[in-house]
């Protein structure tokens, strides 16, 4: 009896906000950043998108947001089809994404080593 890859490492979601001046291509954008850990991120879906001016004063200094940015509210769907997806990797990548197109003046970063 064989065992599927996904019965093996389930999906690990990792929801983030990030401020961005583009929001064209995100998927694309961050597929090309990540090289060959993009096969570990099953799925991006914008789960949201707010203008700056849509924002509460408490979400803009949180995010470091600037007028002409947006907020997007976006998930990402992990999974390793070759070996078990532990949380850190995926924290890792979640990082990997914020780094990438977070535009704001404050980042919150999940994985331990960009804690330290």
């Amino acid at each position: 009896m064989s065992v599927s890859p996904s019965e093996v490492s389930p999906a690990l979601h990792r929801d983030l906000s990030v401020a961005v001046t583009s929001v064209a291509e995100v998927d694309e954008r961050v597929r090309a950043f990540l090289g060959d850990r993009a096969a570990g991120v099953e799925q991006i879906t914008v789960l949201s998108q707010t203008r700056y001016m849509d924002l509460s004063t408490s979400a803009r200094r949180r995010l470091g947001i600037a007028p002409g940015q947006v907020h997007l509210q976006l998930r990402l769907v992990i999974r390793d089809h070759e070996r078990m997806m532990t949380s850190d990797h995926a924290n890792e990548l979640r990082d990997a994404v914020v780094g990438l197109l977070h535009e704001g003046a404050v980042r919150t970063w999940a994985s331990r080593e960009m804690q330290l």
